[in-house]
């Protein structure tokens, strides 16, 4: 103890050596402001579940139905925004019209056009939709990035304990370059909408609009509803059990076939249902239903001679 003290040693605590010692070989996770946050909250769920891959698999399955879902509410608000622009930019240009004619003259009587002069701006909710999208599907394809390198892991973990079978074990992938690999998964991710029949639904609605009345103006039409049921069938006419009135017909500009336009025969009692018969070239026609019967359109039997 006296060597000690003249030598002016002085005893260090344990606690204070393991405060500052650090492993050589631990992983330094760099601190770049400018990286995704929501890339590291992958890798954590990740990091969290890699020992249970079957439920692991179920989140990043799960997180990706539900971008899909989303991004497919985006695109079709985009495409309501758009044609509810359209019929305004019309209903303008018709009353502007009628207004120069004459109907608006009388004193007291302010004219239509002058009360809806006020131009329309498109709102930022479309804007910031397709922002949402756009980074939905970054988000999904980090998830599918993240579901097919715990498979190789999962692959690779399952054979391991196999001395005749050698495996290359696969090298961890930094967060720099999963961030670089996302912007090419996201250009070939396929739109979550399915499109089969975007293209025929596009010049259908353009027909529509396109359509005029016996007197020359544009007829006033509801807002579009969304299909609730399509049907691909060689008979017509096609019997569903309901009866329809005819709405008018067009002819599609690209294909040349005809497109029938029905309505329920309870529309004057307010049900909302229509469907639009498409011929195609192969002979087949294509049937589109919208919106909901009320409880009294299918109660009228059809009489049929045997």
């Amino acid at each position: 103890m006296n060597d000690i003290a003249s030598t002016g040693f002085q005893p260090t605590t344990f606690a204070s050596q393991q405060q500052e010692y650090t492993h050589p070989t631990a992983p330094r996770i760099p601190q770049d402001n400018n990286t995704n946050p929501s890339f590291y909250d992958l890798q954590d769920v990740i990091h969290q579940y890699k020992s249970q891959p079957e439920l692991l698999k179920l989140i990043l399955t799960s997180k990706v139905e539900e971008d899909k879902r989303r991004a497919e509410e985006a695109k079709l608000r985009a495409k309501e925004l758009d044609l509810y622009l359209q019929e305004n930019s019309r209903r303008l240009s018709v009353h502007s019209h009628s207004d120069t004619d004459g109907s608006g003259k009388s004193e007291g009587v302010v004219p239509r056009s002058k009360r809806r002069t006020a131009p329309y701006h498109i709102p930022q909710r479309r804007k910031d939709s397709l922002t949402d999208h756009q980074e939905r599907r970054h988000s999904a394809a980090a998830a599918m990035l993240a579901m097919g390198s715990l498979t190789v892991h999962h692959h690779h973990h399952s054979h391991s304990n196999d001395p005749s079978t050698e495996h290359t074990t696969p090298s961890p992938t930094s967060p720099l370059s999963s961030a670089a690999t996302l912007s090419s998964l996201s250009a070939s991710y396929p739109s979550p909408v399915a499109d089969q029949y975007d293209d025929e639904e596009d010049e259908i609605i353009e027909e529509e609009q396109l359509e005029l009345t016996s007197s020359g103006r544009p007829r006033r039409r509801r807002e579009m509803q969304a299909i609730t049921k399509i049907v691909e069938t060689r008979e017509f006419p096609y019997v569903d059990d309901y009866f329809w009135k005819n709405n008018g017909n067009t002819t599609q500009k690209k294909t040349g076939c005809k497109s029938i336009y029905y309505k329920c025969s309870n529309s004057n009692k307010g049900c909302p249902v229509n469907k639009t018969v498409t011929a195609r070239p192969n002979g087949e026609y294509l049937i589109k239903y919208r919106g909901n019967h009320l409880p009294e359109c299918g109660r009228v039997e059809r009489i049929r001679d045997l």
